[in-house]
């Protein structure tokens, strides 16, 4: 063999050899790639597995819970039925505790509710007796020939509170006029009260008379009352103050027995006192004549001064008329009684006193009470 041979020989086995590593490596690579692309597969394929047995998984527990809500709905439905009825029961129940806490409330609601009612029924019958009065003046003046408006609400409302606030000013003026009349009256009472209980029986001194006032006979006879009045007027006599006794007092319309002059002459005659040194007024009535009738006594006879004998609380009175009439140098002179109430006779001179100073306001105009 030569050596081209050889060389030829040996760069094809070089050849194949290199060949051949090549188509190992590209074996292997084949086969490492084709491992690893199976292994990919089969990762991909457990992968694929695995999601799918998780959709399953999924499904069958989807199916499970569609199972049990579609088996619970009636237990829903019937706790759902049922619902009301607890509201109701817890309803019923607050309105109990409310009721039970809340007496009051049901009976202002009721108190509310009649209240409506009845101003219902009142605007109702106002409104009824408003379209009678209506009625009645379109037929009258359907009558008449003439028309006649129906009168506006706005001034009937109007007209009605003023009407109202009229009448409430009226009222509160009667209600002024009462209260200020009566504390009047109280101030009036109290002044009288006190002139005739602290009227001080002042000291006195020589006149030349004693007037003394007539009260009622019983039996022809001096009363109680008057028998004081005249043992009191003996007293002063025969302690000097005056020198005569002028008796005034008449007899009642109904009497046809003796005057009360007449009586008390009968008395002191009996008494002791000489017929001359008494002078009789035998034609009044009352305190007003006794002392305007007695004035003229006093004057027919010159009688200057005078002591008018009478009770305690008929002093103060007696003395103002006195001096009303145009008796001068007058002085009074009470006796406390012992057979009379006080109480009654005071009380009663308070309202004879009061008659007493409206007369006089009203005599210059010719009237009397």
């Amino acid at each position: 063999m030569s050596v081209l041979q050889f060389g030829s020989s040996v760069q094809l086995f070089a050849t194949k050899t290199a060949t051949g590593s090549e188509r190992s490596s590209a074996t292997k690579k084949t086969s490492g790639s084709t491992r690893s692309s199976g292994a990919n597969k089969a990762i991909g394929s457990e992968r694929s597995s695995a999601a799918r047995k998780g959709k399953a998984n999924n499904s069958e527990q989807a199916s499970s819970r569609r199972s049990s809500s579609a088996a619970a709905r009636p237990s829903a439905v019937s706790s759902a039925a049922a619902r009301p009825s607890a509201v109701s029961s817890a309803a019923g129940a607050s309105g109990r505790a409310k009721a039970a806490s809340q007496p009051s409330s049901k009976a202002t609601r009721a108190d509310g509710a009649a209240t409506a009612k009845k101003q219902q029924a009142y605007s109702r019958s106002q409104t009824g007796r408003n379209a009678e009065f209506d009625d009645f003046f379109a037929s009258s003046g359907k009558q008449d020939g003439t028309k006649k408006a129906a009168p506006k609400k706005k001034a009937s409302s109007g007209k009605a509170k003023a009407t109202k606030r009229k009448k409430r000013s009226k009222l509160k003026l009667l209600m002024q006029s009462i209260f200020i009349g009566a504390c009047l009256l109280l101030a009036w009472c109290l002044y009288t009260y006190y002139v005739l209980i602290f009227n001080e029986q002042q000291p006195l001194h020589k006149a030349d008379a004693g007037i003394v006032l007539g009260a009622a006979l019983w039996n022809e006879q001096p009363s109680p009352a008057l028998k004081e009045r005249l043992d009191y007027a003996i007293e002063l006599y025969e302690q000097g103050l005056f020198d005569y006794f002028i008796l005034s007092g008449g007899k009642p319309s109904y009497s046809r027995g003796l005057s009360e002059a007449e009586g008390m002459q009968q008395y002191l005659v009996e008494a002791g006192i000489p017929v001359d040194k008494l002078l009789l007024e035998s034609q009044s009535s009352d305190t007003y004549e006794n002392l305007l009738f007695s004035q003229r006594v006093a004057d027919n006879h010159q009688v200057s001064s005078t002591i008018i004998i009478t009770h305690n609380y008929h002093t103060k009175r007696a003395e103002d008329i006195a001096r009303h009439v145009g008796l001068e140098h007058v002085q009074t002179a009470g006796v406390e009684t012992t057979v009379l109430n006080e109480s009654y006779h005071y009380t009663r001179e308070m309202l004879a006193f009061t008659k007493w100073q409206l007369n006089k306001m009203v005599m210059p105009f010719g009237l009397t009470l």
